[in-house]
């Protein structure tokens, strides 16, 4: 039968941030396990999807990469020194000034300009590297908002300005990051502790979510700003086609923490399904691009649990696009800017605890180990590795040991 290739009318991007191939694996073990399963013969949504490929994660300037030059690189095709956001190699990190000329434009703009509508999810701030790749041009990923700028010159503005100011046609945004929005004067909604915002928010006395939702109204547009799961799940996509959600003063949470509290934040399912919705209205398509960002914050202080149910947590959202779209007109892609040092020991048996110790041997010193571990990062012993028998592995909050041939 002789095949054909299309266009895609519409473009689903989604990124696991710090979510590698031990990951992958670990994730897909751990949600076939939480099912009742031994966990091996389970799959993820996006294990099931036709095609399979590897990439190069270098940056100009760095064997690994961090997570603003592979943003830059994985949505404008444009490799990029490590920590600058949407510019090319020529512009230097921490140099306001050699932004001007070397900026590139993203699928997000590009897609734009094509009259398809855009949206951003994450679970991070907006502000934060893998997300900002998509519509800010700085040489430090840091300059979140202006308190992050002080002593800066040249006449950049921050993330967060740019977002507002800059790309007013984006029309789904949700992620966490109020504090870089808003004054640092200012009381945030639902946070109750204002020492992050007096620390991080605006020095400049702005209200950029003020500025957005004025825009919203001089244009007439149907737009809803949202701040929390109630609200949120309020928000009905035919009557809505500008929606900024907010729904933390920082980060959002991990996932295993938001079933906790599970009226507090949407799931990253849940955003993306919202997304969908609200952009699919559009004839002539939408690009979108999703960010299980946690992920790699889990990782980076060896709290593997975290780091575990947030990929099922992702792999949730990708099937939920699988499910509200066609694949006769939607690309969906699911890949991850970098991986970590988390690694899988042998030999547990199989069905063995994914986040437990081996329960088939012991090390040559004579004591268990888990079957996930972390070639560095927290929770090193400098005098010697301890006996996990009595750990407790499998709570969500356990720091998994990392080796102390390298420091976090």
């Amino acid at each position: 039968m002789e095949s054909t290739v299309g266009v895609a009318h519409n473009v689903i991007l989604f990124l696991g941030d710090g979510m590698g191939i031990p990951t992958v694996t670990a994730s897909r073990i751990f949600a076939g396990q939480v099912k009742g399963q031994s966990g091996e013969e389970n799959s993820l949504s996006f294990d099931k999807f036709p095609h399979v490929a590897l990439a190069k994660t270098y940056s100009v300037d760095k064997q690994t990469p961090d997570s603003a030059a592979t943003g830059t690189a994985f949505l404008t095709g444009v490799k990029a020194n490590s920590n600058t956001l949407g510019v090319n190699g020529n512009a230097e990190y921490n140099k306001c000034e050699s932004v001007e000329g070397n900026e590139v434009l993203s699928i997000l703009r590009f897609s734009l300009q094509q009259g398809k509508s855009a949206g951003v999810i994450t679970t991070t701030r907006i502000t934060h590297a893998t997300p900002a790749a998509s519509y800010a041009h700085v040489t430090n990923r840091n300059w979140e908002g202006d308190s992050k700028m002080v002593g800066v010159t040249g006449g950049c503005k921050d993330i967060a300005q740019q977002l507002v100011e800059d790309n007013p046609d984006i029309q789904v945004l949700l992620r966490g990051g109020r504090m870089f929005f808003t004054p640092n004067t200012a009381l945030d909604p639902d946070e109750g502790n204002n020492e992050a915002q007096r620390e991080h928010g605006r020095r400049d006395e702005r209200n950029l979510i003020d500025a957005w939702k004025n825009r919203m109204a001089a244009n007439k547009q149907k737009y809803r700003y949202v701040t929390n799961l109630t609200d949120f799940n309020n928000v009905d996509p035919l009557e809505t086609d500008f929606l900024l959600g907010l729904f933390n003063q920082d980060h959002m949470q991990f996932e295993a923490e938001r079933q906790q509290n599970p009226n507090k934040e949407p799931s990253l399912a849940d955003m993306t399904d919202k997304a969908i919705r609200i952009l699919r209205k559009n004839p002539k398509g939408y690009f979108l691009f999703v960010e299980g960002g946690r992920i790699d914050h889990a990782h980076h202080v060896n709290r593997v649990a975290l780091a575990l149910s947030d990929t099922v947590a992702f792999s949730e959202a990708v099937s939920r696009a699988d499910n509200l779209t066609n694949h006769r007109d939607t690309l969906i892609v699911t890949t991850a800017d970098h991986s970590h040092t988390m690694m899988m020991a042998g030999y547990p048996s199989r069905g063995n605890n994914i986040l437990g110790v081996v329960d088939t041997s012991l090390d040559d010193d004579n004591l268990t180990y888990t079957t996930l571990i972390y070639g560095n990062g927290r929770n090193v012993n400098y005098g010697g590795r301890r006996n996990l028998t009595n750990d407790v592995t499998t709570n969500v909050n356990y720091t998994s040991e990392g080796s102390s041939a390298a420091q976090y």
